[in-house]
C-alpha cells in the first residue's frame, strides 16, 4: 500500500483529489494544513491521518507525516498579501525536509503563467517568463526543486494546470461570468476569438493519479490546460440558461474607459485581460506519454456550477 502525504490539504483542489483517491483502498493518506477541524468534518477514515502545524513554524509538523512514499504539493495562494510563505517557502523547506526520510517520489502543483505570453502557442519548451509574484514564485519553486531532485535522484513531476474549475471552487469568475450572460449585460472585446484556458478539476485528479501509479522514475514537467474560445464558452452558458442576447463587440479603449467610470468593479483590468487573451497552452505532451484524454471537460463542469448557481434540475 502506497502512502501519500499531501500538502495544502484544506484547499478545493486537494479535497477533491482526496475524495476521489479515496475510492481505492490501495493508498493511505496523509494530510497537512492549518485548518485541521475543517479536514476532520470532511474525512473521517482509518486509511487518513491529519496533521497540523503551525503557522510559519516547520519543527510544528509531525515527523510522522514525513515518512511516505509520495509527497505532493497543493498550496497555491494568490489572495494573501504575504504569498511567498505558502507558494515558495513552506513547500520547500518541506521537500527538503523529506530527504532526511528518504523520500523518493515529488509532486508539485505549479502554474501555467510561468510561461512567455508573448508567444500564441505555449508548451513545455516555451521560454519562462511569468509576470506577478504569484507566478516568479511558482517558478521559483519549479527550479529550486529540480536542482534538489537532480543532485539527490527523485523523480520530480511537475504539473502546470491553467484555472482550475469545479462546482466547489472558491473563485467567483466564473460565476460572475455565468450571471453576467443571464443579465445580458456580456460583452466581446475587440473580437470572439479569445481563449479561456481551463482545467476541469475531475481531469486533474485523473491524471495525478496517473502520475502516482506510474512506475516510471523519470522526472518530467507537464502542461494541463483545455483552450475553449470566449464565444463557445458563452454560447454554453446561454443554452444552458436557455436565454439569447445579441452579440456586443467593444474595443479594448471603450472597455478599459467603463472599467475607469465603473471604478473597476464590474469590468476590471483582469477581466478585461482574460477577455482578449489569446495563448494556447498545449497539452500534448501528457497527453501522449500517458495517454490522457480530458474526459470530464470544460463543459460538464461549467454545466455544473450553472446547476448549482441557479437549481436547474435534469428530468
Amino acid at each position: 500500500m502506497k502512502t501519500i502525504s499531501i500538502l495544502g490539504a484544506s484547499s478545493f483542489v486537494s479535497i477533491s483529489f482526496i475524495e476521489f483517491i479515496q475510492k481505492y483502498n490501495e493508498f493511505e493518506l496523509k494530510l497537512l494544513c492549518r485548518e485541521k477541524k475543517k479536514l476532520n468534518q470532511l474525512f473521517y477514515n482509518k486509511k487518513i491521518k491529519i496533521y497540523f502545524y503551525e503557522p510559519r513554524n516547520i519543527k510544528s509538523i509531525n515527523k510522522d507525516f514525513f515518512k511516505t512514499d509520495i509527497i505532493i504539493n497543493f498550496l497555491g495562494n494568490y489572495n494573501d498579501q504575504s504569498i511567498e510563505f505558502p507558494n515558495y517557502i513552506l513547500p520547500l523547506l518541506i521537500f527538503k525536509e523529506s530527504l532526511s526520510y528518504n523520500v523518493r517520489n515529488w509532486i508539485n502543483l505549479s502554474s501555467i503563467g510561468v510561461y512567455d505570453k508573448s508567444f500564441y502557442k505555449i508548451d513545455e519548451n516555451t521560454p519562462e517568463n511569468p509576470i506577478n509574484k504569484y507566478e516568479k514564485l511558482k517558478l521559483k519553486l519549479d527550479k529550486d526543486l529540480i536542482n534538489l531532485s537532480q543532485t539527490h535522484n527523485i523523480k520530480l513531476i511537475i504539473l502546470r494546470p491553467s484555472s482550475i474549475i469545479g462546482i466547489s471552487m472558491k473563485s467567483d469568475y466564473l460565476r460572475r461570468l455565468i450571471q453576467i450572460v443571464k443579465f445580458r449585460l456580456f460583452f466581446f472585446i475587440e473580437d470572439k476569438n479569445s481563449i479561456a484556458n481551463l482545467v476541469n478539476v475531475e481531469d486533474l485528479n485523473s491524471i495525478l493519479f496517473e502520475c502516482i501509479k506510474s512506475e516510471d522514475k523519470n522526472s518530467n514537467i507537464y502542461n494541463i490546460s483545455e483552450n475553449i474560445s470566449y464565444a463557445d464558452l458563452i454560447q454554453i452558458i446561454k443554452n444552458r440558461l436557455q436565454i439569447y442576447s445579441k452579440e456586443i463587440i467593444l474595443t479594448k479603449k471603450i472597455a478599459y474607459l467603463i472599467s475607469f467610470i465603473l471604478f473597476n468593479k464590474i469590468l476590471s483590468k483582469s477581466r478585461i485581460k482574460n477577455l482578449t487573451n489569446k495563448n494556447y497552452y498545449s497539452s500534448k505532451k501528457l497527453m501522449e506519454e500517458y495517454n490522457f484524454k480530458f474526459n470530464h471537460g470544460i463543459k460538464k463542469s461549467l454545466v455544473k456550477i450553472i446547476d448549482e448557481k441557479y437549481r436547474i434540475c435534469n428530468n
